[in-house]
């Protein structure tokens, strides 16, 4: 059965992987094919572990872009669907120093069990934090946050 530590230890390899850069640890939590699922906005399904690490750099980028130095998921609820899956509702902020840039932002991962160690295989945010990676690549500019509260 899937806790929030247990979570927190597979959140902490994406925010390791996003901040040192490390694409193994990135990598490390999500299992294939990921699904990302923005709130009222079309799906995105990479498939393969280039698609991936295009992703991460992207968003990797954008971290350095605004110097991030951390990512906190706070679980809100976890619920188990079944012995080897279950949704983890938790809210996303992303810090620079002790100055928040991002969030908080509710999301749900939904994650798997694969030989002992547990995945994510879908991540369901709002729109404005998953464009974020994309506005934020290239230059520093206002981004709209006004759905980030939205369920």
């Amino acid at each position: 059965m899937l806790d929030a530590a247990t979570f927190q230890r597979v959140a902490d390899r994406i925010t390791r992987g996003l901040i040192e850069p490390d694409f193994t640890a990135y990598q490390s939590a999500f299992t294939l094919p990921l699904r990302i699922e923005p709130r009222d906005a079309r799906p995105t399904v990479m498939d393969t572990v280039d698609q991936l690490e295009a992703d991460f750099w992207l968003y990797q980028k954008t971290a350095a872009l605004h110097q991030i130095t951390d990512i906190y998921r706070h679980v809100l609820e976890i619920q188990p669907q079944g012995e080897d899956a279950a949704a983890v509702h938790a809210e996303t902020t992303i810090m620079r120093n002790a100055e928040r840039v991002v969030g908080p932002v509710r999301s749900r991962f939904d994650m798997v069990l694969i030989r002992g160690d547990w995945r994510i295989c879908t991540v369901h945010s709002s729109v404005g934090h998953i464009n974020w990676t994309v506005t934020g690549s290239t230059q520093r500019r206002a981004v709209d946050y006004s759905d980030l509260d939205k369920e």
